[in-house]
């Protein structure tokens, strides 16, 4: 496909495509191609495609797990707990 770049814009005119591009839902890029587009008379393609969601999370969203609370840290010991197995690389001398 082919590239197009454009070199030296002046700021006023970048704000602006950006500002355009938002309000739109698109990518900077997406809105260029459809100002290009709409200028030459041709059809953009499929342009509602390359719009960006409508809902963008701007927030920190919860995990679908239970993770730790940060905070000081506490030691945690289990009370009824099944002896710990033996140490398999350890040779008991009692049981030769």
């Amino acid at each position: 496909m082919p590239t197009l770049s454009v070199e030296d814009l002046s700021a006023q005119l970048y704000e602006t495509l950006v500002r355009r591009a938002s309000e739109a839902r698109r990518s900077v890029s997406e809105e260029a191609k459809q100002i290009l587009a709409d200028s030459l008379g041709i059809p953009a393609k499929a342009a509602e495609d390359y719009r960006l969601p409508e809902l963008i999370y701007s927030e920190e969203v919860s995990p679908p797990c239970d993770l730790p609370l940060s905070g000081p840290s506490l030691r945690v010991t289990s009370r009824h707990a099944d002896p710990p197995l033996p140490d398999p690389l350890v040779i008991d001398e009692q049981a030769r």
